[in-house]
Parts: structure tokens; sequence; C-alpha cells
């Protein structure tokens, strides 16, 4: 996530879990969606879940 275009890791936190995925965070839904497509990129990810509130 730290190298995906206009995502700003530092508004994010990320937990893992048996290839499970947290995104936390306050971002906007551009931000989330970014982030969210980065990280089901990954391999060994099977699902992403978003925890987060939205700001405009």
């Amino acid at each position: 996530m730290l190298a995906t275009q206009n995502v700003n890791s530092n508004r994010f936190k990320v937990v893992t879990s048996n290839g499970v995925i947290f995104l936390m965070g306050l971002v906007t839904k551009d931000e989330a969606n970014r982030a969210a497509e980065a990280i089901r990129t990954v391999f060994g990810v099977q699902k992403v879940v978003k925890v987060l509130e939205y700001v405009y």
C-alpha cells in the first residue's frame, strides 16, 4: 500500500488474520477504494473487510 498512487498509508491501520485483511481509518471513499483494490492483489489475501469512516 505504501507504493500505491494517491493513497496516504498514514491514514490507515491494517490488521491481518488468516488471509482476512481488516482495513481501518478515516479516509475519503476514493482512498478507501484504491487501498482495498491494492490489497486485494496481494497473494494470499482471501477477503478485505473495510472498517472505515469517510471524510469529505
